[in-house]
């Protein structure tokens, strides 16, 4: 788990770097699931909060804010409700970037 959290977090401050190298607003996202007997997919969600907490990036954190049986069908795939729940929460915090100077 450490090598491969490692290398994770490796990945995302190459991105975030290359994009602002590049005059680009980096965003992280976590993904909505139900997996209680996976413990890499939570580390891996809290290493995303942490990198973009790190570095002063937006996190929309869906699986934070995406719940419940009515959200997800299954362990990670959205129902027609939970579908259009994301698009708004994702939709509403990247309309914040669009306020910021660059």
């Amino acid at each position: 788990d450490e090598s491969i959290n490692a290398q994770i977090e490796a990945n995302l401050r190459t991105f975030i770097a290359i994009c602002k190298i590049r005059g680009i607003a980096p965003v992280l996202m976590t993904q909505a699931n139900q997996v209680k007997e996976d413990p890499l997919y939570h580390q891996v969600n809290q290493l995303i909060r942490e990198v973009a907490h790190h570095e002063s990036v937006l996190l929309v954190d869906l699986a934070q804010r995406l719940k419940g049986a009515e959200v997800l069908y299954d362990s990670y795939h959205y129902t027609a409700y939970g579908s259009e729940l994301a698009a708004q929460v994702i939709s509403e915090s990247l309309l914040g970037l669009l306020h910021q100077p660059n």
